[in-house]
């Protein structure tokens, strides 16, 4: 087994050190008998780039590793949603998962349950940002609004659209990549981001 450890401190996070955790996840990795490569991201408070995240997913997509190490889950994702679309990553390529802090570990049934609830939970927040989308663009509609593309705003473009933007994609890419307009890509990541209801949805 090879294990990919990943520890990531910002400027903003007082008094962590990225060694600190890497030194447990070496000393995790070493226990089970994984040899390992090292991914480390130290962030400045405008830094909207991970070179050693990217670094990592591709080595998890050309399944150059057997499993992702991290201290905890924040480390690895900064929000709900991209975290929940780099686990269904990892599960889809045959990586497994070890998260040093709460006890989710995919290596092992209980916590290939525990991942198993986190899908469930993403299905239901993909489900709610479907409907919020929809919605909002009926509601622009209504409105007499000017509605970009609505026919090809369904389940798997809402889903491409935030796979390709919890890899720091920017709007105008991810809009010609998935064939939608760039303010209903805003929309989208916008919803995801905060929950509430789409505001404007446009060509």
């Amino acid at each position: 087994m090879k294990a990919a450890l990943y520890a990531r401190v910002s400027t903003d996070d007082k008094g962590q050190d990225p060694e600190r955790q890497m030194a447990e996840l070496r000393r995790y990795a070493e226990a089970m008998g994984w040899s390992w490569v090292e991914y480390v991201d130290q962030e400045s408070g405008g830094t909207t780039g991970r070179l050693a995240y990217q670094l990592l997913m591709e080595a998890v997509d050309k399944r150059r590793v057997d499993v992702v190490v991290v201290w905890s889950l924040d480390r690895l994702g900064r929000s709900l949603m991209q975290l929940i679309l780099d686990l269904e990553k990892f599960n889809a390529k045959g990586v497994l998962f070890h998260s040093h802090t709460e006890g989710i570990d995919t290596t092992t049934p209980v916590g290939r349950l525990s991942f198993h609830i986190l899908g469930a939970l993403a299905e239901y927040i993909r489900v709610n940002i479907s409907d919020n989308v929809k919605s909002g663009m009926a509601r622009a509609r209504d409105r007499g609004q000017h509605i970009g593309r609505p026919a090809l705003v369904n389940d798997d473009v809402i889903r491409n659209v935030l796979e390709l933007r919890s890899h720091r994609v920017s709007i105008r890419k991810i809009a010609e990549e998935v064939g939608v307009s760039k303010s209903t890509v805003q929309n989208i990541v916008k919803q995801s981001e905060e929950g509430g209801p789409p505001t404007t949805i446009g060509s």
